[in-house]
């Protein structure tokens, strides 16, 4: 089994600029009003549908790689880390 890391990073980078763009759409044109803070994540993970980490980014280091091969899916929930490292 070949790992062709430039494909691999640019999936990666793909899908957290995919993740990056609905982020930033979800907080524009709102029409509440912004009585509320807005929370910044200092990281994210990523785990599979059985719970476990696939993926974690914090504070700019990075663990672990998500790996799929043509016609592959893979079902990922997010959760967000304060700065402390814990989940928001």
């Amino acid at each position: 089994m070949t790992i062709d890391f430039e494909k691999s990073s640019r999936s990666l980078v793909s899908i957290f600029g995919i993740f990056l763009a609905l982020f930033i759409v979800s907080c524009e044109d709102d029409d509440h009003a912004h009585e509320e803070e807005h929370t910044d994540a200092e990281g994210f993970i990523l785990e599979s549908s059985s719970e476990t980490e696939v993926y974690r980014e914090f504070k700019g280091t990075k663990t672990g790689s998500i790996i799929l091969n043509a016609g592959e899916t893979l079902e990922l929930s997010v959760h967000f880390l304060g700065d402390d490292g814990k989940e928001l």
